[in-house]
């Protein structure tokens, strides 16, 4: 049984660290992802966030800080995964349809614009739940969208980052 075990751990090593085992496959959630924590967007959503909570919520100063920084430390642990996983499920799906229709690879805009709005969707309903059940908002709805509105600003400073400064 313990040779079992060992020959399956190195079967599974020799598999994830194997020069075989890494694809040269890349889409674009997966540069977005990557450049939603980084320093400028993170720094973007932050100030932008806290305006925005203290603006549409009731919540003080020291609160509204606190949940701005819990928001974005959950996105940021817990977003990147739904950010890169809806853009492969974009690319296997409408997105294959898509670039053969217009004859296009995948880094065309349509799928640049898909993948931003699926970036802050998925990090607009993770710091939006945080509100709810964290800090027990009454006024969710409205929060939400304004929310959105923030963090459409902070995922397209992310967006704009990739072409500051490329990752290739």
């Amino acid at each position: 049984m313990k040779f079992l075990r060992l020959l399956l751990f190195a079967v599974l090593i020799n598999v994830l660290y194997s020069t075989q085992a890494y694809a040269n496959l890349v889409w674009p959630s997966l540069y977005l992802a990557g450049r939603t924590i980084t320093w400028a967007p993170i720094l973007v959503g932050l100030i932008v966030e806290y305006l925005f909570i203290r603006k549409f919520t009731d919540l003080e100063n020291d609160k509204a800080i606190y949940a701005v920084v819990t928001m974005n430390l959950t996105s940021a642990l817990i977003g990147m995964y739904p950010i890169v996983f809806s853009g492969l499920f974009w690319e296997m799906h409408i997105g294959t349809y898509l670039n053969e229709m217009l004859n296009m690879g995948t880094f065309n805009p349509y799928t640049w614009t898909a993948t931003i709005i699926m970036a802050v969707g998925i990090n607009t309903l993770i710091e939006g739940l945080v509100l709810r059940w964290g800090y027990k908002l009454k006024n969710w709805k409205k929060t939400f969208i304004w929310l959105g509105c923030a963090n459409s600003i902070s995922v397209l400073v992310a967006y704009l980052t990739i072409y500051i400064k490329p990752p290739y």
